[in-house]
């Protein structure tokens, strides 16, 4: 079960990358000054702020899986408000109290939380 879980938080420090690639081909794309500039200040920006999903994932996510386990009750939906929930308290009190950052690093903890779950889910082997 260690190595599933550490599998799973594995596929949660993607969120970073995937937020940033998003988000920096977004405005690159958009704005009318977008260059690879634009691109690699959003990439760094999200990366930098990783921390924030990654004190979600060990705070609030973890401990909430753990937990949903022993009751047998694992969803999507239950880890993804979890890490919704969890970026929104770590990066108010860490980074962010309001604008798109907040929301970004929520999104962002969210999505390691699917992440996370979907690790998980993927390792796990099913014997029958």
């Amino acid at each position: 079960m260690k190595t599933n879980i550490l599998k799973g938080v594995g596929f949660s420090f993607l969120s970073p990358l995937v937020i940033g690639i998003c988000l920096g081909l977004f405005y690159s794309l958009t704005l009318e000054n977008g260059t690879s500039a634009t691109f690699f200040t959003m990439l760094l920006s999200a990366i930098s702020n990783a921390h924030i999903a990654g004190i979600a994932i060990g705070v609030f996510v973890l401990p909430s899986y753990l937990y949903l386990v022993k009751r047998g009750k694992v969803t999507y939906s239950a880890l993804l408000t979890t890490g919704l929930l969890g970026g929104a308290v770590s990066s108010y009190f860490l980074a962010a109290t309001s604008g798109p950052a907040f929301i970004i690093n929520s999104l962002m903890s969210a999505l390691a939380g699917g992440l996370f779950l979907y690790g998980l889910r993927r390792s796990s082997k099913v014997v029958d």
